[in-house]
């Protein structure tokens, strides 16, 4: 990040309404030095850049290099594996066991999300769970 020598990418996510093109990205930059994270909006050409703000815990740094299956082949790859169409789809990219994953959070009608965490290297599922949002009483 220019002239924040310290902070390192750590993580980006956008939210999408059904199976739509993401607009808007929502990219996270972590120092190790001060335990702060920067938080920059992306849409349309402009970027918004927040104050430090403290992070809960310790982050891992992003290896873009590991990154082979960009966004769109994660969101293909749910598209092909979910039944019915979501109402929104909350898309990450970050390390998790020290590989690249997107994680894929499907929110369906009925309040139930399957969330798949995606191999960014090799486009592999390498976990999906259903859960329910709300508890049936």
């Amino acid at each position: 990040m220019r002239g924040r020598e310290d902070f390192f990418l750590c993580s980006c996510f956008v939210s999408l309404r059904e199976f739509s093109e993401p607009e808007e990205w929502t990219v996270l930059f972590y120092s190790r030095k001060s335990g702060n994270l920067i938080e920059c909006t992306c849409r349309g050409g402009g970027v918004d850049v927040s104050d430090e703000i403290r992070a809960v815990s310790e982050i891992d740094r992003l290896d873009k290099s590991l990154v082979l299956k960009d966004e769109m082949h994660a969101i293909e790859r749910v598209r092909n594996d979910l039944a019915g169409m979501p109402i929104n789809i909350l898309v990450s990219l970050h390390t998790k066991d020290g590989r690249a994953v997107w994680t894929m959070s499907a929110v369906m009608q009925n309040l139930s999300v399957t969330i798949y965490d995606i191999n960014a290297a090799t486009g592999d599922i390498i976990r999906k769970e259903t859960t329910g949002l709300v508890r049936r009483l």
